[in-house]
């Protein structure tokens, strides 16, 4: 899953400020946070900076490729395949972290529920997780005529957006088109599909999972507008 998509995916989020992101990640932190479960971590970026810090981290992600490139980062960092819904590890943590909605790859309530979980029992008594959703408002900016271009130096980006409105998701076909060497382009597509779930049913379903919500703060500056929680096991 997601393997095309692995070969370019550092190049596609190169303006990303990784570093705030894990600024409004550290200020929600306690003290007593030592353990990090990065679930979602694709090539590692969020994984290697709290390492850097002093936080012991364990990434996890579907993705192979993703993984594999997290890996020639940092061999020290223990990166694993797993699925969000179903992983299964031996440990616990003070804190995990699901970013860059990451959550909406979720495609109905009931692996929602599977998911939130899962992560509840991998954390410790008192333990946070914090996770962000894209909103329907992030959809349509980014897709206002249900297509965007980014057209930079050496890579064209081209997605194709479509809601399903009977089955309530959004389809993206995503094309890269990299420059090589003698201005020949290459290809690389990726299909993904996405679901944007409300917040009444996203706190519901935290809420009976045994999380308490701390608070919930809705951001446009970071990336896009998008709904970041704050939960407490």
């Amino acid at each position: 899953m997601y393997e095309n998509f692995s070969k370019i995916y550092d190049e596609m989020m190169e303006y990303l400020e990784y570093d705030e992101w894990l600024l409004l990640i550290l200020n929600n932190f306690s003290d007593n946070v030592k353990k990090v479960l990065d679930i979602g971590c694709g090539t590692g970026e969020l994984s290697i900076r709290l390492k850097r810090l002093g936080f012991s981290v364990v990434g996890i992600d579907i993705s192979k490729g993703m993984l594999d490139k997290a890996k020639e980062k940092d061999r020290n960092i223990k990166f694993i395949q797993g699925d969000m819904k179903n992983f299964k590890l031996k440990e616990k943590f003070d804190a995990a972290i699901m970013i860059f909605d990451t959550i909406n790859h979720l495609l109905d309530e009931k692996e929602l529920k599977k998911t939130i979980k899962n992560v509840y029992n991998h954390l410790n008594e008192g333990g946070i997780f914090i996770f962000d959703i894209a909103t329907r408002e992030l959809m349509n900016d980014m897709f206002p005529e249900d297509y965007f271009v980014d057209d930079r130096e050496d890579m064209t980006i081209i997605w194709q957006h479509e809601y399903n409105k009977q089955e309530d998701l959004d389809y993206i076909l995503t094309s890269f088109f990299v420059k090589k060497e003698d201005n020949i382009y290459e290809r690389i597509d990726e299909e993904y599909t996405k679901k944007i779930f409300d917040e009444n049913t996203m706190d519901t379903i935290c809420s009976e999972e045994g999380f308490e919500i701390l608070k919930k703060v809705k951001n446009n500056n970071t990336a896009g507008d998008r709904i970041f929680y704050f939960l407490k096991k």
